[in-house]
C-alpha cells in the first residue's frame, strides 16, 4: 500500500514537472517570439526613466540659457499641476466628483468677489487720479503727454482687435460679429482696467451665451487670460517707450523693435 502512495506520489510530481518546465518553455518561445519588441515592452519602465532624464536635462540647460524669472517658473509649475488635478479628478468619476465640486464653488466665490471689485473700480480710478495730480508740476505738458499715451495704446488695441476679427473669420470660417455681440462688454471692461483678468467674469457669460461649453470655456479662458494676454502687452511696450523718452539718451532702434 505504502509502495503504491509512494509510486502515485512519484508520477504527480513528475507531472507537476513536467507541467512547470511545458510553461516555463512556452514563456521562453514566446519572449524569442517577441525579440526587440519583447524586450521593448519587458523594460519600457527602465527605457523610459532614461528618455525622461535626457529630456530632464535638455529642457534644464534650455531654460538655464532662457533665464526665466521666478514668478515665470511658479506660474507654469502651478498651471500644470492644476491640470493635472483636473485631469485625474474628472479620470476618477463619481469618487472625484466632491472634489471638482469644491474647486467649482470656489471658482463661484472667487469670481463674485471680482464683480465686486470691480464695481467699485471708478471709485478707486477717481482717487488715483487725484493722487496723481497732486504730484504733477506741469499739468499741461503731463496731459498732453497723457493723451498721447492714450491715442498710442488705443490705436495698438484698435488694431489688435481688427487682426483678431480677420484670424477668427479665416480660420473659423464664421461671421466673427454675432460672436463680438456677445463680448463687447468683457471688451471695454479690458479696456478699461487693463487687465483681461478682471474680465472674466464677463467672457464666461458671454461663451455661455453663445452656447460654448463651459468645460472648454472654464479651461481654455483663464489659461489664455494668463498666457496671452496682447492687450496689456500693448499697454506694457507703449509705456515703456513713452517712459524711454524721458531718459537722457533715446532707445536704438534695435531695442525698439525688441519692445514691439
Amino acid at each position: 500500500m505504502s509502495s503504491k502512495k509512494t509510486a502515485d506520489f512519484e508520477s504527480d510530481s513528475s507531472v507537476s514537472f513536467n507541467d512547470a518546465d511545458e510553461e516555463l518553455q512556452s514563456e521562453n518561445a514566446q519572449q524569442k517570439k517577441g525579440g526587440c519588441m519583447g524586450c521593448l515592452r519587458e523594460n519600457l519602465f527602465v527605457i523610459l526613466i532614461l528618455i525622461g532624464v535626457a529630456v530632464g536635462f535638455g529642457i534644464g540647460f534650455g531654460v538655464r540659457k532662457l533665464n526665466p524669472s521666478p514668478v515665470a517658473i511658479t506660474w507654469i509649475g502651478v498651471l500644470l499641476i492644476c491640470i493635472a488635478f483636473g485631469l485625474a479628478a474628472r479620470k476618477a468619476g463619481d469618487i472625484g466628483k466632491a472634489f471638482l465640486d469644491f474647486f467649482r464653488s470656489l471658482a463661484g466665490v472667487v469670481l463674485n468677489l471680482v464683480n465686486a471689485f470691480l464695481q467699485c473700480t471708478p471709485v478707486g480710478v477717481a482717487f488715483m487720479i487725484a493722487s496723481a495730480i497732486l504730484n504733477v508740476e506741469d499739468i499741461k505738458a503731463a496731459f498732453a503727454g497723457l493723451g498721447m499715451f492714450v491715442l498710442t495704446v488705443t490705436a495698438g488695441l484698435g488694431i489688435l482687435f481688427f487682426l483678431f476679427l480677420i484670424v477668427y473669420g479665416a480660420f473659423a470660417l464664421r461671421n466673427p460679429f454675432p460672436f463680438l455681440r456677445y463680448n463687447v462688454k468683457a471688451w471695454f471692461i479690458s479696456f478699461a482696467t487693463t487687465s483681461p483678468i478682471v474680465s472674466l467674469p464677463e467672457m464666461f457669460d458671454g461663451c455661455d451665451q453663445y452656447g460654448v461649453d463651459q468645460t472648454v470655456s472654464r479651461f481654455s479662458l483663464p489659461l489664455t487670460a494668463t498666457l496671452l494676454a496682447s492687450g496689456p502687452a500693448v499697454f506694457i511696450s507703449a509705456a515703456a517707450i513713452f517712459v524711454a523718452q524721458t531718459a537722457p539718451e533715446m532707445p536704438s532702434v534695435g531695442t525698439l523693435v525688441i519692445i514691439w
